[in-house]
């Protein structure tokens, strides 16, 4: 009815009715709704502050970038951006970017020509394959410092708190493993070996999220599931050697920090 009333006194408002099926499985509905330049999401449980897409599109038209993020405000802390203004993509910034598709302006042409979409068998980190795709085809982010979106980390039914717990399934756990792979996979696809380079350098970053994932996610299962996990966990970091050396996975990988200084000092001492 609330939704309703606004949408009688304003003819830009549509309302879309439709069995729950997941937040991804809304999320492509409203993408294949939506007919503007430019769009935005806004969790349920989630504000935006009165100026958010005043100031987010003016940064957009004014710099004519393909992305606008914004820092974020979660229970009255500031996120904080590791850089500002007009910036050209570097796969680094899937390392400081919020995974998660809000607080960002997006143009409706990248992701029509790209098909880009949310995958709708995921239930954690199928918002990391969106942002992470989309923002690999932005030529140019813009950032803004001030948080103009908040994030309400309160629902202890929400499936980041269950994730957090444990309390998720083996399956939901190797989906959440997926995410960083079907974002190389899918980069992959599109760019094949016409820019090399940067696929090498994406294949980094996303390998090191993959690590991340694997060995948070290892902790709360039993044994056999363990083995299991650490099976996919290891072909995939087959098939990641293509384009990640021996180097880059220890410094990567993050949990040989003596062994990487060693290997570190090692080559300098031989470039001496």
């Amino acid at each position: 009815d609330i939704l309703q009333s606004y949408a009688d006194n304003d003819s830009r408002i549509r309302i879309i009715n439709q069995a729950n099926a997941g937040a991804a499985a809304a999320r492509n509905v409203g993408l294949e709704t939506i007919s503007g330049e430019y769009f935005i999401f806004v969790d349920a449980d989630d504000y935006i502050s009165v100026d958010f897409i005043a100031k987010t599109l003016t940064a957009a038209i004014t710099h004519c970038c393909d992305m606008v993020l914004t820092s974020i405000m979660s229970n009255g802390n500031d996120s904080g951006m590791y850089f500002s203004g007009l910036q050209k993509f570097n796969p680094l910034y899937f390392r400081v970017i919020n995974p998660g598709p809000v607080a960002k302006l997006y143009k409706r042409s990248i992701v029509e020509r790209h098909k880009i979409r949310f995958p709708e068998d995921m239930k954690i980190a199928e918002d990391y394959v969106f942002s992470s795709l989309y923002a690999a085809r932005a030529e140019t982010l813009y950032a803004i410092q001030e948080p103009l979106y908040y994030y309400c980390f309160e629902s202890e039914s929400s499936l980041i708190h269950k994730f957090l717990r444990g309390e998720l399934s083996y399956e939901q756990y190797q989906r959440n493993m997926e995410a960083p792979w079907r974002v190389y996979c899918g980069l992959l696809a599109d760019s094949g070996e016409k820019n090399s380079d940067f696929i090498s350098r994406c294949a980094v970053v996303l390998y090191g999220e993959l690590c991340r994932l694997y060995y948070e996610n290892k902790q709360y299962l039993s044994a056999e599931e363990k083995r299991k996990l650490t099976a996919a966990y290891k072909l995939k970091c087959k098939d990641f050697s293509k384009h990640v050396n021996i180097f880059q996975r220890i410094f990567t990988w993050q949990r040989h920090p003596r062994l990487y200084q060693g290997l570190k000092r090692a080559r300098k001492w031989l470039k001496a």
